[in-house]
């Protein structure tokens, strides 16, 4: 399993976990679609992280991600400091209502939701820990 410390106030931390996981990828025959889905799932929760759990200090993103194997998965795990917050226990937001009535927020995690086929979180030694794992 690789792993990457990105500081939350590092400005081109998201692209450095982008482009790591990309190059991993490249070693393998992914469509485009679940290449798109991925990056989808790393964005909104390394911005949730740097926006929630660090908005008002600094602070280490652990990043472990690594291919798995029959079946052929990408499995990402995120691991912060920051304020217990487990994003599975938000409700959907409401999909039907307009955009200017929507409720602000829990769209991106939606969207997480909907693209990984397993996500699981746990608080271990004060720490948020959100698995994700995406079939390849």
């Amino acid at each position: 399993m690789k792993e990457l410390l990105i500081n939350s106030k590092k400005d081109k931390g998201l692209y450095d976990v982008s482009s790591k996981v990309e190059e991993l990828l490249s070693e393998y025959d992914i469509s485009f679609e679940f290449s798109f889905q991925i990056e989808i799932i790393i964005e909104e929760i390394f911005v949730n992280i740097v926006k929630h759990a660090y908005k008002n200090t600094d602070g280490v993103i652990k990043i472990n991600y690594e291919i798995l194997e029959d079946p052929l998965r990408f499995h990402i795990i995120f691991t912060d400091n920051g304020p217990m917050f487990n994003p599975l226990e938000f409700e959907i937001p409401n999909l039907s209502d307009s955009i200017e009535e929507r409720e602000i927020g829990r769209l991106g995690i939606y969207i997480v939701k909907e693209y990984a086929d397993e996500i699981s979180y746990d608080y271990i030694n004060n720490q948020n820990v959100l698995s994700i794992v995406k079939n390849l």
